[in-house]
């Protein structure tokens, strides 16, 4: 027994002051990170590249971050991985994070989706070069095949306007979106290419793409007619004024010099909202869009800027209507003003026979049921979507008993 307890210590001895961890300072015969590669033999070719991590480097370091022989991660990470592992040495950095917009990697904990552990042919240990390893994520929203691109991303510096980690600015910008552009751009070279107003310290985001399009000058697929003639005193006072960017009149006024038809046919029927109090700027931008129509933003958001909740309930049921799940609310409402209800693009039935031309057919034939006789679809149908098939107002039968409660008795013959 007592050669079974004194060969029991003696392991516990060698498994405490051996291997990867030499926190107490014994010298081995062996370096910790040779006994690490005799099993994790592909990390070897890592050091033949540009950048290697210091802890790798040091060839007794593989404790830094990795626990010898247990932990409750598949890689062994002290602390569990992530950026408490990151933090124990990058103190400063975890401070530069604490910002009112954080890179969702960063926030996640996640520093090896972008940076390699162990080494890399990039700087800061980036796992690609350049805008590589952005378009990995952002591919969608950074179209970099258009005829018209950003210098900055055709050069791959994605890191020139933005921050990889943290930013008080919106989009993770380095600086405010006013101030931002002038980095590069002349403050005073500006004017001579905006027919002279002094635009250096504007929000340039407003008439250009800040990232790629089709048209010269990274201008917005559709422009303003007097903005895209450089006759922006058609709108604004002259280039001499005190405040050259001032309206010398507001909209709709301003807006009805050029558009006078549109204020004759404002009169008429219901107005929408922004119509009725002349807030035409409220869906429109005056410069420029890449909406034909000049809309802020897309149609269905630029309308669920306003009615959030129809937006949220059509894009939450089960059975949606397709129209209202895409966005294309013109489909079935007006934008402007109508002589409907609801600013619809016509009254009833015959709205819903544009598109459901074969129910229109079946049912002119026999006698139809008195809310399709009268034209009431949304009697018994919700119009942007339901939680029930064919996006009825209720439930199986209750949706009936509505209008038919008499037929819950027992005794009714149904």
């Amino acid at each position: 027994i007592v050669g079974i307890i004194m060969m029991m210590v003696g392991l516990a001895l060698v498994f405490a002051l051996s291997g990867c961890n030499d926190r107490l300072n014994i010298k081995w015969p062996f370096k910790p990170r040779d006994e690490c590669l005799r099993c994790h033999v592909k990390k070897e070719s890592a050091y033949a590249r540009k950048q290697i991590h210091p802890p790798f480097l040091d060839r007794g370091a593989c404790d830094s971050c990795h626990l010898s022989h247990g932990a409750s991660n598949s890689l062994l990470l002290v602390q569990g991985g992530g950026k408490d592992l990151c933090f124990t040495c990058h103190q400063t950095t975890a401070v530069r994070f604490r910002k009112k917009v954080v890179h969702a990697p960063v926030a996640a904990g996640q520093c090896e989706r972008c940076h390699d552990p162990h080494a890399s042919d990039t700087r800061s240990f980036l796992r690609k070069a350049g805008n590589e390893l952005c378009l990995e994520c952002h591919a969608d929203t950074v179209r970099t095949g258009l005829p018209r691109v950003h210098p900055p991303l055709v050069d791959g510096n994605c890191v020139d306007c933005h921050d990889p980690h943290a930013s008080d600015q919106p989009r993770l910008l380095k600086a405010s979106k006013e101030q931002l552009c002038l980095t590069c751009h002349d403050r005073e070279a500006l004017p001579k290419s905006h027919g002279g107003y002094p635009v250096g310290g504007r929000n340039c985001l407003s008439c250009h793409l800040p990232h790629s399009g089709t048209t010269d000058y990274l201008l917005r697929d559709q422009n303003h007619p007097p903005m895209k003639g450089k006759e922006c005193d058609n709108c604004h006072a002259a280039v001499s004024a005190t405040d050259p960017f001032s309206l010398p009149q507001l909209a709709p006024a301003l807006c009805y010099n050029c558009h006078p038809d549109t204020e004759t046919a404002f009169a008429k029927g219901r107005p929408h909202a922004p119509v009725q109090k002349g807030k035409c700027l409220d869906c429109h931008t005056p410069h420029n869009s890449p909406d034909k129509a000049m809309l802020r933003t897309t149609r269905g958001a630029l309308c669920a800027t306003c009615h959030e909740t129809v937006a949220k309930k059509a894009g939450e049921e089960a059975v949606p209507h397709p129209p209202a799940r895409s966005g294309a609310c013109l489909e079935c409402h007006q934008a402007h003003t109508s002589a409907e209800p609801n600013l619809l693009r016509a009254n009833g039935k015959a709205l819903c026979y544009r598109c459901h031309q074969e129910q229109e057919k079946r049912f002119s034939q026999g006698k139809p049921h008195d809310p399709v006789a009268a034209g009431e679809c949304t009697a018994c149908h919700a119009p942007h979507g339901s939680a029930e098939k064919a996006m009825l107002v209720k439930p199986g039968s209750e949706a009936c008993l509505a209008c038919h409660p008499d037929q819950d008795d027992p005794r009714s013959p149904h």
